[in-house]
């Protein structure tokens, strides 16, 4: 199975002579032929240039005055061959083929995660934010999709550390990885695999609850300024954070108002 962006339906332009006279652009100016792993698990692919260079920062540099740019072969002994036929696949088809053939009766979407995670970071190596964009898309349905049993699983803890050593500090999978943890996991998804957990991650999944309390209780103070007269800090305060919670907001951490009780 694969994931296929949707798109709002749309009409077709209507085509003029005009439109039909103009000069042919050239779209197709050859292809450059791209050698990906080591070993025996080498393997060499035919990519139209035209096409990966417009999505890929990396590629593009093909158009310089680099070695690689006069032969048209680059090597990446470094990467995954599976890894880089996904992205050929997307770059083709824009969709994303990362489940196995046949799915499983009992699948849960672990391999897909791993698939895509390791599609994310290679994306991020060559720069191209249009499939990091698919991805991030990916990952997020696939955490959200409803299983065989019922269930929901996020990405595990390996996926994490895959996004995590080939990923800024800034990244937005970084981002959406926090997020599925804060408001979707209980606590077996941290201990099964908890020798696996980036300190990075656990950092920024630790905070992510606070900080959201915090800006929201930042943003009624500065819009209720009447109750500031009448009550103390440390009570508006407490109100603040008690409509907060009131108010729905959801996290994977229960946070215990103790001190105010």
């Amino acid at each position: 199975m694969v994931y296929m962006p949707t798109s709002p339906t749309s009409v077709a332009p209507e085509i003029t002579m005009n439109d039909m006279c103009r000069p042919r652009k050239n779209v197709a100016r050859g292809s450059v032929k791209v050698t990906v792993g080591d070993g025996d698990e080498q393997q060499t692919f035919d990519v139209h240039e035209s096409l990966i260079m417009a999505r890929s920062a990396f590629f593009k540099a093909l158009s310089g005055n680099w070695t690689e740019a006069k032969s048209r072969h680059v090597n990446l002994p470094e990467d995954d061959p599976q890894t880089f036929e996904n992205y050929v696949h997307h770059l083709y088809t824009n969709t994303l083929a990362v489940k196995p053939s046949p799915v499983p009766d009992q699948y849960v979407g672990r391999e897909e995660k791993i698939e895509l995670a390791k599609l994310y970071v290679f994306a991020e190596k060559i720069q191209d934010t249009d499939t990091k964009d698919a991805v991030v898309k990916a990952m997020a349905h696939s955490s959200q999709l409803s299983r065989y049993n019922g269930k929901t699983y996020g990405p595990n803890l390996g996926v994490i550390s895959l996004i995590y050593a080939g990923t800024a500090p800034w990244s937005p999978m970084r981002k959406l990885l926090v997020d599925i943890y804060t408001y979707q996991a209980n606590a077996a998804w941290l201990t099964r695999d908890e020798e696996e957990s980036p300190s990075d991650f656990l950092r920024e999944l630790a905070l992510e609850p606070s900080l959201t309390i915090l800006s929201r209780v930042g943003m009624y103070r500065h819009t209720r300024k009447s109750r500031r007269k009448k009550e103390p800090s440390c009570t508006r305060f407490r109100i603040a954070v008690e409509n907060i919670l009131r108010g729905g907001l959801q996290c994977g951490i229960i946070i215990r108002l103790a001190i105010w009780r």
